[in-house]
């Protein structure tokens, strides 16, 4: 199955054990055969506190297995409709990041834009035969 020992202190609910698990090294985003973390089996067998510990540190809470299903989809399954909230945050503090980012990389742009057009100037002199030598603002700086 390619399960850490997380999986099962997950699975069953051992908050303390799994924690001394992370804190040794074990890997909370680690797959099994389906994809799945230890967050599925968390979700799935109603841990609640187990999947607040995963958040905690740092564990992928979207994540989607080899069916792109994420963990869920099987706490909804199962009933457990306090985890599927619980979850839920991530999707909807996704979704904020995501139209934050993109709202300011638009901003970004028009304030660009803005600059370089401030910035964009050229001078231009005549030498006495009336020529006109033209000088860039890179040449001035």
């Amino acid at each position: 199955m390619n399960q850490t020992p997380l999986f099962y202190s997950a699975k069953e609910g051992q908050v303390e054990a799994s924690e001394i698990l992370i804190e040794h090294g074990c890997d909370i985003n680690h797959k099994d055969i389906h994809g799945q973390t230890c967050l599925f089996y968390a979700a799935r067998y109603g841990k609640l506190a187990i999947c607040k510990l995963l958040s905690k540190y740092g564990c992928n809470m979207l994540h989607q297995d080899k069916n792109r299903v994420k963990a869920s989809h099987f706490a909804r399954i199962e009933g457990h409709q306090d985890i599927v909230e619980f979850l839920n945050t991530f999707k909807f503090e996704k979704k904020m990041k995501e139209e934050k980012s993109a709202r300011d990389s638009s901003m970004n742009e028009k304030k660009k834009k803005k600059e370089s057009s401030r910035n964009e100037y050229c001078l231009a002199y005549c030498n006495e035969n009336g020529q006109v030598i033209e000088l860039s603002h890179e040449q001035l700086l």
